[in-house]
């Protein structure tokens, strides 16, 4: 015979609210149970044959004393978990419970009313009991109504909130209790309760200030300095109950941004920073919680800056308070959009607290964010290689499961930090350039494979450590359909400029000369990986070998014709001169662009572009054919000369049409200077100019 046959229950739902620690929903319920002591007794006697049927009254009372006697023995010996409470009920219960004798009643509420016009005893008596029915929800409305009450405690809070603590707290709570309701705020703003809390905490401050002031004046004398210590201790314990209420109370009424603007205007940002030193958990989270709410707009942030508060939120990172610690990682995000607050973070030394935060799973997403604004800034990014950011990165990155890519947040930060060298090389410490590989290669990951090619920008080690992997990365060039994909790839072998590859050798046995064939032909890929083809060629042509390998096919001409289609792309025109600077090296790839190409004429034409890269990119290939052929020599002398003098050709040019000209009568009247020197206009000649160009340098 089981129990639950001969019980009767009914679910009552509560609030539905958010639990912000353990980030669920929680719904309150009531569970009422009936026990069908009837249906029972009446099974009882009929099974038993010494029971009469008239005894089911006396059966009925019988079963309902062993329930009761039961619950009572498993309530005293078994300890019952309750539900968990919210911050508010928190907040709450913590209020003066130990004088909560007798639990109050809505019914003696005029009773309460009335005693709001006694002694300070009989107020503080009176308002802990409105204050135990504003606890309950379903009493607000009706609390509410009664106009008496609302604006005594309102009268009450603005007259004696200062001189009674106790009393200021306790009003402060019961329009806490109101305040955590939008439909309410109405109310509480046209009895002025904003104003009278910001009123309060003013004043209270004021008396801090003083307090501290007069503290710091005896640090001289050790035993008055001492008595001063204890004394703004006691006072902060007074106020810091007040002073959490009321700021969660105007919190709540912050939802109105015009109500925030009228705090901001009440120096409340300046206030919140100010408090900031005290070591009060509840009072922090919510003076925090506040500043993480302002802190989307400049004027705060602004404020914020200039009242240094990251320096005092840095000194909270290492709390062991979850909660805390997670509304102070959200309020340094905010801020850290902003790079005279980014500066600041990095002085208060929070890199390494930061990263010492990796491991902890609650807080690595918010955490890796915040590093990942921090690491934005080439001048911050040297500081994370004095830490373990590289090797927790490394360890995250190959612990993600190879079904799935890498998380954003991760990513995007070892990508940042791989643009620095040292960063670069701590990532490649042992053997991890073979293990991003391996992963690499399985999971064809794009910014994965972005992140390898900034390892590859640098030169020495990060270079060097490729050199095994030259085959993996062709293999994945060819076999690649992803473009993205396709763009890091090319790209980080158009960066392996180190003299140890024979490129000639992977040319012909991964058939490269195919692949670069095919993608050059206009309209086949996106511009994206063109360019990087092209950049890749001129890494490859830098030797003899390599360089008649792409003579010998359409290469060259698809150069050509990516010059003349891509006139309006300054990047790939300037990448595509370089290539030919390169092929000019050689007498064979020399010889069959002057003589089967117009490349030649394109260079004079681009000596007149207006980006100054082009035009030093475009004279120093222009150099090498001077050397070689006087009759190009002297017409790029003269194209030179024009493109260095344009705008006294220009008015020459205007002049002689014009008919106004007249050179002396004895001669042309620059006879007498000496011979133009081309050396004057080429400038040099070295690779000097191409360090400029992004992505090459030799």
């Amino acid at each position: 015979m089981t129990e639950a046959k001969f019980m009767k229950k009914r679910v009552t739902t509560g609030d539905i609210e958010p639990d912000f620690d353990d980030l669920c929903i929680l719904v309150h319920y009531e569970i009422e149970v009936t026990i069908l002591g009837v249906a029972m007794a009446r099974q009882i006697i009929e099974k038993s044959k010494l029971i009469h049927h008239s005894k089911l009254p006396l059966i009925e009372n019988i079963i309902l004393s062993l329930k009761e006697s039961k619950m009572q023995r498993d309530q005293s010996n078994i300890y019952v978990r309750g539900p968990k409470l919210s911050r508010r009920e928190e907040l709450l219960n913590n209020i003066n419970a130990e004088k909560e004798t007798t639990e109050a009643s809505m019914n003696k509420l005029e009773k309460y009313v009335e005693k709001l016009y006694e002694d300070a005893d009989g107020k503080i008596e009176a308002t802990m009991k409105i204050l135990q029915l504003a606890r309950n929800q379903n009493n607000l409305e009706q609390l509410l109504n009664d106009d008496t009450l609302f604006g005594a405690l309102a009268r009450l809070l603005r007259e004696e909130g200062n001189k009674n603590l106790e009393l200021g707290e306790n009003i402060s709570y019961i329009f806490f209790c109101f305040s955590n309701f939008t439909q309410f705020h109405q109310f509480l703003s046209n009895n002025r309760v904003g104003d009278t809390c910001l009123r309060i905490t003013e004043a209270e401050l004021d008396k801090y200030r003083k307090l501290l002031e007069e503290t710091e004046s005896h640090r001289n004398n050790p035993k008055k300095y001492e008595l001063a210590q204890k004394k703004l201790e006691a006072l902060r314990q007074k106020q810091g109950r007040i002073l959490s209420v009321c700021y969660h109370l105007l919190l709540n009424l912050a939802e109105d941004v015009e109500v925030e603007r009228k705090m901001r205007k009440r120096s409340i940002v300046s206030n919140l920073i100010d408090l900031m030193d005290w070591d009060n958990p509840e009072l922090l989270m919510v003076i925090l919680t506040f500043l993480k709410k302002l802190s989307i707009y400049k004027e705060n942030k602004n404020e914020m800056a200039r009242g240094d508060a990251v320096a005092k939120i840095a000194k909270m990172i290492g709390t062991d308070n979850d909660s805390l610690l997670n509304t102070i990682l959200r309020l340094l995000l905010n801020l850290s959009f902003d790079s005279e607050l980014q500066n600041q973070m990095v002085k208060a030394v929070l890199i390494p607290k930061l990263v010492d935060l990796i491991p902890n799973e609650t807080h690595r997403m918010i955490v890796l964010r915040l590093l990942y604004h921090l690491s934005v800034d080439d001048k911050w990014k040297s500081m994370f290689s004095f830490t373990n950011a590289m090797a927790m990165l490394l360890k995250l990155i190959l612990e993600t499961p190879a079904d799935q890519f890498i998380g954003r947040e991760l990513i995007a930060l070892a990508i940042n930090l791989c643009g620095n060298a040292l960063n670069a090389e701590r990532m490649i410490e042992g053997d991890g350039m073979k293990m991003l590989i391996h992963r690499v290669k399985k999971t064809w990951d794009p910014l994965l494979m972005k992140m390898i090619r900034n390892i590859s920008n640098h030169d020495n080690r990060c270079k060097d450590v490729f050199i095994p992997h030259i085959v993996d990365l062709s293999t994945m060039l060819r076999k690649c359909k992803n473009e993205d994909f396709l763009v890091e790839v090319i790209g980080t072998m158009a960066n392996l400029t180190t003299a140890q590859l024979d490129w000639a050798k992977i040319l012909v046995e991964f058939d490269l000369v195919d692949f670069f064939c095919q993608h050059l032909v206009p309209g086949y890929a996106e511009d994206d990986v063109v360019l990087e083809i092209v950049i890749l060629i001129g890494t490859i042509v830098n030797d003899r070998k390599s360089a008649a390998l792409v003579k010998e096919s359409d290469i060259i001409m698809g150069l050509v014709d990516i010059l003349l289609q891509k006139q309006e792309d300054d990047e790939m025109v300037l990448q595509t001169i370089y290539t030919f600077f390169k092929l000019m090296q050689f007498r064979e790839t020399r010889t069959y662009l002057l003589t089967g190409t117009q490349v030649v004429q394109y260079l004079i034409d681009l000596l007149f572009d207006k980006n100054p890269e082009i035009r030093k990119m475009a004279s120093q290939a222009l150099d090498i054919v001077a050397e070689y052929d006087k009759e190009v020599a002297k017409k790029v002398k003269e194209k030179k000369f024009q493109a260095h003098n344009t705008e006294w050709c220009d008015i020459t040019h205007a002049e002689d049409a014009a008919g106004n000209y007249t050179p002396d009568e004895e001669g042309d009247e620059y006879e007498d200077e000496p011979d133009y020197n081309m050396n004057d206009t080429l400038g040099a000649t070295t690779g000097e100019s191409w360090n400029n160009i992004h992505g090459f340098g030799e």
